[in-house]
């Protein structure tokens, strides 16, 4: 990033908060307002200000704050528990140092950016009170008592300086709030979707025939798909901070939730275009004589005309959002006709396409003689083939249309004036209740089996066991300051509790790969501590210009990303640690000197990250890879289940059943798995960094597999378009019930859902694939070629009469072409076309899994399997 564009860019502001708060709070503690506190709890100050300031908005801050204060005030009370009541017990104190750990650190797993900060409040404050109780944390405050409230009321009061100083920077003098930034970020995104709307109604249309245009346009839409899908987790981000703020505004927090979810309706449409039409039979049709000579010259100008439609529309959708978040909105008489005339535009060239009747220039239609011997040429399969790839294409176009008035009739049906928006329940987790008081009735019927099997695996989930470690880690240096509080006040041992619970990570590769980090930026913010202790004194204020060197190549490095947010962090904190401890002991004579200090803290950070290391493969060693499979097998796992949904939704219903709206979970299931998807990357990061226990970890195989899980679910989402938002019409499913066509649909099901199951069961129990696996391209041509079948038996007279099929389908071609070309037909056979790219993909996915784990021999079978030759038309 050039100097410029950073010192003008949303982290150059975010750096500017960070750098003036730790500077401010290095200057609270050389100043005499220190006296407000004691100074065993100057760190503390330093401490908030490091783990608090780097907020992206105002509602990050204010969210963090909360907690912060939640856990402060709680972790409070258990230190005065636990020095007025347990105090006489190591034993006790060891236990409720254990339980506050161990909650706090399985917390933080739920969220690691959210409840990063508080987290570590707890297990401080509590070993805080054992290193009180012991003495080595400094002389009793309170006349000599067990419990000492004074130094209590000072730790808290250190806290909330720290929290004071961070809240004027982030809320009084640079206000940051998330809601101008979502309103950019979806005019942006806005923007983008239209952009690839355009690219692909292009290459449709028959702008990249040739493989080299097709390869351009390719490459520009793929980075669109991606910018487009980060895009949308910065607003989800900003709309979680949003919530935590109060906003004058025409949108509230729901609005925007509304807004991205239409915006996400038509970027899954767009996505599922983007992915046929990067498919080997979509370059087939693109590339074929009939569509370069026959149906692209009739129907460009209809895409043409509905690309410019959408443009506008799009445009009109960010004008909207883009006025509303400036003033009240003046209501424009040409603007709303250019609107309405848009829309008409779009309309019509929807219309233009079922006019155009492309199927009329494809051989779809078999001779009787073949019918009646049950043959297809492959003149007839290329034909259907490509009907079926132009028929979602259409299909497609249609749904752009009507999820962007939909938008756009969302949003002119908000508030035109602004308001005050108030979010409390976002405080009041009233979300959270509600999904504690739905889980719990769900549960109600549980017996004590399955209660205690529950609490087992939760007990051994991968949360829990990162809560585990960090709390026997914490009690093993606890048991050094009860048995050794001599070596534990000598070695300076009480820094050490945040290094553990920094070091200690979730799997064994994130340990390792954090290692190098944490030694580097321990090391040299200890460093850059005894340099200006050397430079400057105990006490000056020359210590604030060392501690704006720090600042600003460590904030940097905060804010820089997740790989160096770490080194930033320790870098800071150890700083801040040797600075304020020698300022506390600036008149004490046994304190040691600079150097000898700084070598017993780099001394004790060596030892305490080789003990996280250690003990991180000694106690119940988490391996990332364990929980990459585990991960993605619960992928396939829900894949499967999506998958189901959209069948019972939309084929797998009674004839006479009533319309009804698909069920939300199905619309919300793509967005969850894909975020879970893109949640991997890290996992297959650390388990590459990993040692070799079990093998080098095939990385580039376990990523080919995590993209085939991409493009399974694009395909998957492709059926979700394809049969849309209410189940298929009653003839249609009249025909897909036939004894034949539902015995063959059966079967595609079947062998569907049986390969994700073996794919997720080997992922989780790493045993080999079976032999003879069902190929699901077989069993979906098989169905494919049943349906032409029997259309085409039925055109030629070769069922009795009185056949169900009279009176839904006619049987003359002009009849046969102009039925299929209504919506109702049309969903099938775009329906149809998605099963064919899903069968494909699964099918590419099982070599991939027999490279991973191998498969079993096949001892029934002597000879090779018969491969069937692929079928072009369904390729």
């Amino acid at each position: 990033m050039a100097i410029k564009e950073f010192l003008v860019s949303r982290m150059a502001k975010d750096w500017l908060k960070a750098v003036l708060a730790f500077v401010l709070a290095t200057t609270f503690i050389l100043s005499p307002w220190s006296s407000w506190i004691q100074s065993r709890t100057f760190g503390n100050v330093i401490l908030v200000t490091v783990i608090q300031s780097p907020a992206k908005s105002v509602g990050s801050f204010l969210d963090s704050s909360f907690l912060l204060l939640v856990f402060l005030f709680i972790n409070s009370a258990i230190f005065a528990f636990m020095q007025a009541v347990a105090g006489n017990s190591y034993p006790a104190l060891g236990v409720i140092l254990f339980l506050v750990t161990y909650i706090s650190a399985t917390i933080r797993t739920f969220n690691v950016q959210r409840y990063f900060v508080p987290s570590l409040v707890g297990p401080l404050l509590a070993f805080t009170a054992c290193t009180s109780l012991v003495g080595v944390g400094g002389r009793n405050s309170s006349g000599g008592a067990q419990f000492d409230n004074n130094f209590l009321i000072s730790t808290i009061n250190s806290y909330l300086i720290g929290l004071a100083i961070s809240f004027i920077l982030n809320i009084l003098v640079f206000p940051d709030f998330a809601e101008p930034r979502i309103n950019q970020l979806l005019i942006t995104v806005l923007a983008n979707i239209s952009d690839l709307s355009s690219s692909i109604l292009k290459s449709i249309s028959g702008a990249e025939i040739t493989k080299e245009d097709y390869a351009a346009g390719n490459e520009i839409r793929t980075k669109l798909v991606v910018e487009i899908q980060n895009q949308f987790r910065l607003i989800d981000t900003n709309i979680a901070q949003a919530a935590a703020e109060v906003s004058y505004s025409c949108f509230s927090v729901k609005n925007y939730g509304q807004i991205v979810k239409g915006c996400k309706s038509i970027a899954s449409v767009l996505f599922s275009l983007q992915t046929t039409l990067s498919s080997v039979s979509a370059q087939q049709l693109l590339a074929s004589k009939e569509f370069a000579n026959e149906i692209s010259p009739r129907m460009r100008g209809s895409w043409i005309k509905l690309d410019s439609a959408c443009k506008n529309l799009f445009d009109e959708v960010a004008t909207e959002i883009n006025d509303r978040s400036k003033s009240n909105r003046i209501v424009d008489k040409e603007a709303e006709e250019a609107l309405a005339q848009s829309l008409q535009v779009a309309q019509e060239a929807i219309v233009e396409f079922e006019n155009h009747n492309p199927s009329v220039f494809l051989k779809v239609f078999s001779e009787k003689k073949d019918i009646s011997e049950g043959l297809l040429t492959n003149e007839v399969k290329a034909g259907w083939g490509k009907l079926l790839q132009l028929t979602f294409f259409i299909l497609g176009s249609k749904e752009i249309v009507k999820e962007l008035t939909t938008l756009h009739t969302d949003i002119s049906q908000m508030s035109k004036s602004r308001k005050i928006r108030l979010h409390f329940g976002y405080f009041a987790a009233t979300n959270a209740l509600k999904r504690f008081a739905s889980s719990g009735s769900n549960n109600a019927g549980w017996s004590i089996r399955g209660l205690l099997v529950a609490a087992k695996d939760f007990v051994l989930s991968p949360g829990s066991i990162f809560g585990i470690k960090s709390a026997v880690a914490l009690v093993c240096l606890q048991m050094i300051l009860f048995n050794r509080p001599d070596i534990f006040k000598q070695w300076y041992l009480a820094s050490a509790v945040t290094t553990i619970l920094v070091a200690v990570s979730p799997s064994m590769g994130q340990t390792y790969l954090g290692l190098p980090i944490q030694i580097i930026g321990s090391s040299v913010g200890a460093i850059l501590g005894y340099a200006g202790v050397v430079a400057c004194g105990k006490t000056s204020y020359g210590l604030v210009g060392f501690a704006f060197l720090v600042a600003v190549p460590g904030y940097y490095l905060q804010l820089k990303g997740l790989q160096t947010f770490v080194l930033g962090l320790l870098m800071l904190m150890s700083f801040s640690t040797y600075v304020a401890v020698s300022n506390a002991n600036a008149i004490n004579p046994f304190f040691d000197a600079p150097d000898l200090y700084l070598g017993k803290t780099i001394g004790a950070l060596a030892v305490t990250l080789t003990f996280s290391v250690v003990f991180s493969m000694v106690l119940y060693p988490t391996l990332a890879r364990d929980v990459l499979r585990e991960r993605m097998c619960e992928i396939f796992q829900e894949i499967s289940m999506f998958y189901r949904k959209i069948i019972v939704a939309t084929v797998n219903v009674p004839v006479d059943s009533i319309h009804v709206e698909q069920d939300v979970s199905v619309q919300e299931a793509r967005n969850q798995i894909l975020t879970k998807l893109l949640a991997l990357e890290n996992l297959v990061v650390f388990a590459s960094a990993e040692p070799r226990l079990e093998g080098k970890f095939e990385t580039a195989k376990y990523r080919a597999v995590l993209a085939s899980q991409h493009r399974l679910l694009d395909r998957i989402d492709c059926l979700r378009m394809s049969a849309g938002d209410k189940p298929l019409d009653n003839e249609v499913r009249t025909l897909m019930n036939r004894e034949n066509i539902g015995k063959a649909r059966s079967e595609m099901q079947q062998t569907f859902r049986l390969l994700l199951y073996v794919y997720a069961s080997t992922l989780l129990t790493k045993q080999k694939i079976p032999p003879g696996l069902p190929k699901a391209a077989e069993v979906r041509n098989k169905l494919a070629e049943e349906i032409i079948m029997t259309v085409m038996k039925h055109h030629h007279g070769l069922y009795p009469a009185g056949d169900e099929l009279d009176g839904i389908i006619p049987k003359d071609k002009e009849g046969i072409l102009r039925t299929l070309n209504t919506e109702k037909w049309m969903r099938i056979i775009s329906f149809s076309a998605s099963a064919r790219e899903v069968a494909q993909e699964l099918d590419r996915i099982t070599p991939q899994m027999v490279a991973i784990f191998g498969s079993f021999a096949d001892v029934l079978t002597k000879e090779a399997d018969f491969v069937a030759e692929e079928n072009e038309w369904l390729i």
